[in-house]
């Protein structure tokens, strides 16, 4: 080789080569990059990247994992020397044609994340392909050997309450690692297509549209029901392949409902299943349960009429002039056990239990008319009207529907390239929008069901440092009055809704239960060590080996789904004690790429409930201690 030669290939190699540092093994030199710099020159093609694969929570993942995943993976392969660029194809052909690529991107690492949610797409065998290629001097290497995966569902909740119903008015299922909402459709006559779907962010739905006016119902008579998991659907795919945002139904499932208690109203427990277990809290201090509500719970109840012996909670004369039944009721959360301060006011509902919903409550009659009409009719979902009061005659609304007190979700997650050191993590990436992927697309967070089109409520409740602190709840029965527009005629006028009890007289009878509500910490690491990978020196993707591991440059992090989050916010700061935010990022996924300059950084997550009212931030996870190695020069040449 000449002088000349040899030092255009050293200035090459210098150019587009990663540093190494002595301290990793195997780290890249000079002469290696000018090897593939020389190999350019002379017009060879790259070398294609090698072990293409991918993983949810470590690079390490595919040692362990087949080639079927629950939720969008991230990807990683073999550094190519001297590359400075990848470009990354995923496509539901293995023939990679233009209509069936759905994401392309082109890396500056051998990783790459994929921001948007993937459809779910069956295969003999493989339905999902992905290849790599690299670039090298603006030459473009042959590509990767196609890698071949499965993207399936999780699997469908199972019911909790077959046969008799343990909890009267409200039917539950078991957890799907993931969701973060459930769909529930009652079928009322499969056969005639009647049937209703309504949507709740817990495990637990209550059975009011059975109940509501027509509370004696026969117990003879089965509830069939089914229920799926719901997730974030964010982004959109390049070649606008759909991506459904629910999983499968669940069997149908038969629940039959004991007879209905006409008795003394009492409560009976707050009740939820995050996990393999339920939580039941059953007295006014929230015993017997075996923890505090990871969820919203749902509450149970019994009876019909007030604590004093008094026909509170009859409506004889609504009942002979209009063919309903009563009561409804009202179930109030309180954060003290004399039930003064009211955190939460339910939906009007017929059953002996309440469980929050994000869709609206009962479009409940507002007339005579309609009210005659009600003792025939499972009931739509829309509003309450603006004419229900408490037994006090003050005007209430159900917590969640519009009263100017929402959070704005954009507010709440605003910041989304909040970096105070912000660097590119990919360039050019076919697909999503970053802002898009990072935030949703708006328009799909409407629920549409045949009752009609609603945006979801925020109705959930805040976390409490259980047991020290815990919340109260009671339920008092309601009933709806006429007000006639003449006397002379009973049956027509303006209908309100007016509970017959105060809460402040169930609580002191004792009818006041305690309870917790604590959300699940994001889960970061797993034995010590961090789900977190990243470059080494060597321009390797590597995963972390101890509780504070070193990368270079650009790192994966990853973590487990939390129950109750819609998303998730990632924090970065030089200090753990003395937090200081230099990067925030939100995202609906499990993984975030970014790259750090030198030094020490921790790292923190949280999810997101956007059913609460206000600050959806949840519990934050323990910080995350980082190293990023800074970039070290070594020349070698060949004798």
């Amino acid at each position: 080789m000449s002088a000349a030669r040899y030092f255009i290939v050293l200035a090459l190699a210098l150019a587009f080569a990663t540093p190494a540092a002595a301290s990793f093994e195997n780290g890249r030199t000079v002469s290696a990059a000018a090897a593939n710099a020389t190999r350019s020159l002379a017009g060879a093609t790259p070398g294609a990247p090698q072990d293409l694969h991918g993983f949810l929570l470590r690079e390490n993942d595919r040692r362990k994992v087949t080639h079927t995943f629950p939720r969008t993976p991230a990807f990683a392969w073999s550094h190519v020397e001297g590359a400075r660029q990848y470009e990354f194809q995923l496509s539901t052909s293995r023939n990679f044609a233009d209509n069936a690529v759905v994401w392309s991107s082109k890396p500056r690492a051998a990783v790459a994340t994929v921001p948007i949610t993937l459809p779910w797409v069956t295969g003999a065998k493989y339905s999902w392909f992905a290849r790599v290629r690299a670039l090298v001097n603006g030459e473009p290497s042959a590509w990767s050997k196609t890698f071949g995966f499965n993207l399936r569902p999780p699997g469908s909740p199972k019911n909790l309450v077959p046969g008799l119903n343990p909890t009267p008015g409200m039917v539950r299922w078991t957890p799907v690692r993931g969701a973060t909402a459930y769909d529930v459709v009652f079928l009322y006559d499969q056969g005639q297509a009647k049937s209703k779907r309504i949507r709740t962010a817990t495990t637990a739905a209550d059975l009011r549209e059975l109940y509501t006016f027509h509370n004696r119902y026969p117990s003879t008579q089965p509830v069939f029901w089914r229920v799926r998991a719901v997730r974030e659907v964010v982004g959109k795919t390049k070649n606008a392949l759909p991506s459904v945002s629910y999983g499968p139904w669940s069997a149908r499932f038969r629940t039959i409902e004991p007879s209905f208690n006409t008795g003394t109203l009492v409560p009976l427990a707050s009740i939820s299943r995050a996990g393999k277990t339920d939580v039941l809290s059953a007295s006014p201090t929230g015993a017997p349960g075996k923890g505090p509500h990871g969820l919203v719970p749902g509450f149970s109840f019994t009876g019909a009429t007030g604590p004093f012996g008094e026909a509170f909670g009859e409506c004889s004369i609504i009942e002979q002039l209009f063919g309903v039944t009563c009561p409804l009721y009202h179930v109030y959360v309180f954060t003290d056990n004399t039930c003064s301060n009211r955190v939460h006011v339910s939906d009007l509902v017929g059953s002996p239990a309440y469980v929050p919903r994000l869709t609206p409550p009962l479009s409940l009659p507002s007339d005579g008319k309609g009210l005659a009409a009600a003792g025939g009719l499972f009931l739509d979902d829309g509003t309450e009207g603006t004419d229900v009061y408490t037994a006090g005659d003050d005007l209430i609304t159900a917590s969640g529907m519009p009263d100017g007190s929402g959070a704005d979700e954009s507010a709440a997650t605003s910041g989304a390239s909040d970096d105070a050191d912000a660097e590119p993590t990919e360039s050019t990436d076919t697909g999503a929008s970053s802002e898009a992927a990072t935030r949703g697309d708006a328009s799909r967070k409407a629920i549409r069901t045949s009752s009609g089109t609603f945006e979801p409520r925020r109705n959930g409740l805040w976390d409490v440092d259980w047991p020290s602190a815990r919340y109260v709840w009671t339920v008092v029965p309601a009933v709806p009055q006429i007000v006639p527009d003449d006397p002379a005629n009973p049956t027509e006028g303006k209908v309100i809704y007016k509970d017959v009890v105060f809460p402040e007289d169930m609580c002191a009878q004792g009818h006041g239960f305690g309870f917790g509500k604590t959300s699940e910490v994001v889960t970061t690491a797993e034995s010590g060590v961090p789900f977190v990978s990243g470059l080494s020196p060597a321009g390797k993707v590597v995963s972390a080996q101890g509780a504070v591991p070193s990368f270079f440059q650009r790192v994966v992090v990853a973590w487990k789904p939390a129950v109750g989050a819609t998303k998730y916010e990632v924090q970065f700061s030089r200090k753990k004690n003395a937090w200081k935010t230099l990067k925030r990022k939100f995202t609906p996924g499990t993984q975030l790429q970014v790259q750090l300059s030198s030094g020490k950084w921790f790292y923190r997550v949280r999810g997101l409930d956007l059913t609460l009212p206000g600050n959806p931030g949840l519990s934050w996870s323990e910080p995350v201690e980082l190293k990023m190695v800074a970039p070290t020069f070594s020349i070698v040449t060949r004798s």
